[in-house]
């Protein structure tokens, strides 16, 4: 319902070990609005799931704080316009995998992706799909420590307007994986201060998809 789970904290503490975490707003104007999932240092998670849908703002401005060692979080936010609007990743330890789907109007719009604040913090493998309705993921930015791939598919009209991806130092370097695949999908994306990087891909599909390009 309405606010249902408004500002509600899920915490694991320190050498708390968890396999599965579950999160699911299913319903009601901005039910999970400000909730937050919070894992301690020292403490482990294999598995964290959040599926937001069905209603508008249903998981606007949720965070999730990773202290302890994470191996996979999976984010859906699937319908209901700004569903997910102003969400919060921030990554304090070694992430494996980290994916997000956003499918709604400003579903995702103001995401932001932090990893680490030191060569130790970082996330392997990221995957942000942005698709079926406008300004999807508008206003992301995605900075820290990224080794391995991270791959970002803008899939609708404005999907990826003001795109942000800032970089800090990486022994290992990253894949950067762009896909524009509608008009101005990427229109003003920018890169800040990505160092090493193995290699930049940006797949410009549509009309003025890529416009603005730096």
């Amino acid at each position: 319902g309405f606010q249902a789970c408004y500002d509600v904290e899920i915490e694991v503490e320190a050498l708390a070990v968890v396999d599965k975490i579950d999160f699911l707003c299913l319903s009601g104007f901005e039910a999970c609005r400000r909730s937050y999932i919070d894992i301690h240092g020292d403490a482990a998670v294999n598995d964290t799931y959040l599926l937001c849908q069905d209603a508008e703002g249903v998981c606007k401005a949720m965070s999730l704080t990773l202290y302890g060692a994470t191996n996979f979080v999976t984010i859906e936010c699937l319908s209901g316009a700004s569903n997910c609007n102003g969400l919060s990743v921030d990554n304090q330890n070694v992430l494996k995998q980290l994916d997000i789907t956003c499918l709604s109007y400003q579903g995702c719009a103001s995401l932001n992706i932090y990893s680490g604040n030191n060569a130790q913090h970082w996330i392997e493998n990221t995957n942000l799909y942005c698709s079926q309705n406008t300004s999807v993921c508008e206003n992301t930015y995605i900075w820290g420590n990224f080794t391995n791939e991270l791959n970002i598919y803008c899939g609708s009209h404005l999907a990826c307007n003001m795109l942000t991806i800032a970089g800090h130092y990486m022994d290992s370097g990253v894949d950067i994986n762009l896909v524009c695949d509608a008009p101005y999908a990427c229109y003003n994306w920018g890169l800040m201060n990505i160092y090493p990087v193995n290699s930049l891909s940006v797949l410009c599909n549509d009309t003025y998809s890529c416009l603005d390009i730096p």
